[in-house]
């Protein structure tokens, strides 16, 4: 997802505002009013916040479409079924117990398509709604996003960037793409010389573990015969950054052959079978 088919904050609010009118303006069971005369909340007023919040922390909207019966979308082999049931009982696991104070984040390691964008932004859709209202500023952008946004704030470019990086040092925080970067450095207000982005992330890695907020990361480094994903990891951005993560994050490998959620969502074979999960 590139930088420039994010929403701005304005427009994030401006399509909230549609969603009211939507969700709860139309809700018969409370007659549009979000809450009962006993001042509890509708179903639609918790509809509409939680997704609210994953409105304004920018998760492509591609991924607010689906629930998590959804995944993968396809018709399987049993063995293939076992293996997505594995998956998805993790997941389901996790948000049904999340514990805001002590949780872990999660890092997808996978192929291509396979779906680790989605389950990624479940989770902080759910981690995100846990944690409501005490952290209302939460963000979801690639790591490509992530430099450039340090890139324009220490150049103070004139032009208002999507993210601000006070966004990646609060509330839930999801990477997409990790090792996908465009650019492998990034350049201090102070410094004159470039500085890899290793450093970057392991001073914003380092800082979220102590504040103990939870971060979600996606990555195509899925590991070889002879190295795990965390020494592709180390390899790519320094073994400080990998050891953070590793202390900071659970991993959720997914193996070469699992079904391509990317192709199943766009496949017109499967949209009845993906419509009863439409959300």
């Amino acid at each position: 997802m590139h930088s420039n088919m994010r929403r701005t904050k304005q427009e994030a609010l401006n399509k909230i505002s549609k969603l009211s009118e939507e969700v709860v303006g139309k809700c018969r069971i409370c007659d549009g009013n979000g809450f009962f005369a006993n001042e509890n909340m509708c179903s639609c007023m918790q509809a509409f916040r939680e997704k609210s919040l994953a409105i304004l922390a920018r998760i492509p909207d591609e991924y607010l479409e689906y629930d998590l019966k959804s995944y993968p979308g396809v018709p399987m082999t049993a063995d293939e079924k076992k293996r997505a049931d594995k998956i998805v009982g993790f997941v389901d696991n996790y948000v049904k117990g999340i514990k805001p104070e002590t949780a872990q984040g999660i890092l997808f390691s996978g192929s291509y398509g396979q779906g680790k964008s989605f389950l990624s932004s479940y989770c902080m859709r759910k981690m995100m709604w846990a944690l409501y209202p005490k952290y209302l500023n939460n963000t979801y952008c690639t790591a490509n996003e992530l430099v450039i946004a340090y890139n324009q704030h220490n150049k103070h470019e004139a032009r208002r960037p999507i993210f601000q990086i006070e966004d990646f040092y609060d509330g839930v925080l999801c990477i997409d793409d990790l090792g996908k970067e465009y650019m492998m450095t990034w350049k201090s207000a102070v410094d004159t010389d470039k500085k890899p982005i290793g450093l970057l992330l392991d001073e914003l890695f380092r800082s979220r573990m102590a504040r103990k907020l939870v971060t979600f990361c996606t990555t195509n480094f899925t590991g070889t015969d002879k190295k795990t994903v965390w020494e592709e990891l180390a390899d790519h951005y320094g073994a400080s950054v990998a050891e953070t993560m590793k202390l900071h994050m659970r991993l959720v490998k997914f193996s070469d052959d699992f079904p391509n959620w990317r192709e199943a969502v766009s496949n017109k074979a499967n949209k009845e079978f993906l419509e009863e999960y439409r959300v």
